[in-house]
C-alpha cells in the first residue's frame, strides 16, 4: 500500500478471531483469500481522495479480497481558489490568481491611473473592508483558500476648482454721472443745481 501528498490510507483486514487489524507498514504480508478494507481520505487542504488498486482507479470505502500480490494506493486533490481584482473605476486590474493550499498568495503590484493615487487593496469597494498594501500577504501557506475579491482603493489628485462668474479677472465698479447747472441770481452769487443719474453703473 502506498499514499500520496494530501491523502492518507485505511487499510484493515481480520484476524482469526474476528477483530480489526491495521497494516503496520507500506509492505504486509496476508494469507490468500484474506477480505482487506481499503479507504482513502484527504488530508487537510485537499479534497477528492482516490483509491486505486494496482495503479487503477478503484471503489473507495470497501472490502477487497487479496488473491495474490496487490498494490493499494491514494491521491488527492490540493484544494484552490479565486483570487479576483477589481480596479474599482480606474486603470487596469491585474489577471484574476488561483491560489493554493501549499502556497502563499500576496496582493498584486499598485495600479495606476491618471489623476488619481493608488492607496492599496480592499474587500470592499468602498474601503471598509479588510485592507491589504500592494503585495502583502493575502494568505499563507498550508491554510485552506476561500475565494476572495480585492478592490483597488484610490485617491484623487486634482485639487478643487474655484469658479467665478467675473469672466474679466476684474474687480468690478460702480459709477454715476451728475450734471451740474450755474444759475445767474443776479445778485452776483451762482447757484449751483445737480441731477444724480441712477441709471447708469
Amino acid at each position: 500500500r502506498s499514499q500520496e501528498t494530501g491523502s492518507t490510507l485505511t487499510a484493515k483486514y481480520k484476524n482469526s478471531s474476528g477483530g480489526n487489524i491495521t497494516f503496520s507498514s507500506n509492505k504486509s504480508y496476508v494469507l490468500a483469500g484474506t477480505v482487506v478494507y481499503m479507504k482513502a481520505n484527504a488530508s487537510t487542504g485537499y479534497q477528492s481522495a482516490v483509491l486505486k488498486k494496482d495503479g487503477a482507479n478503484a471503489t473507495n470505502d470497501t472490502t477487497y479480497t487479496v488473491n495474490a500480490d496487490v498494490t493499494f494506493a491514494t491521491s488527492a486533490t490540493e484544494k484552490t481558489a479565486k483570487l479576483t481584482y477589481d480596479a474599482n473605476g480606474h486603470g487596469t486590474a491585474p489577471a484574476n490568481v488561483t491560489m493554493k493550499y501549499t502556497t502563499a498568495t500576496n496582493a498584486a503590484s499598485a495600479l495606476t491611473a491618471t489623476g488619481y493615487t493608488f492607496v492599496g487593496w480592499n474587500t470592499s469597494a468602498d474601503g471598509s473592508g479588510t485592507a491589504y498594501s500592494a503585495g502583502a500577504e493575502v494568505k499563507a501557506a498550508n491554510v485552506v483558500p476561500s475565494a476572495i475579491t480585492l478592490f483597488a482603493q484610490w485617491e484623487d489628485q486634482e485639487a478643487p476648482t474655484i469658479t467665478s462668474n467675473n469672466t474679466s479677472n476684474t474687480t468690478p465698479t460702480k459709477t454715476k454721472s451728475v450734471t451740474l447747472t450755474a444759475n445767474d441770481t443776479g445778485s452776483g452769487l451762482a447757484s449751483l443745481e445737480y441731477i444724480l443719474d441712477t441709471t447708469s453703473s
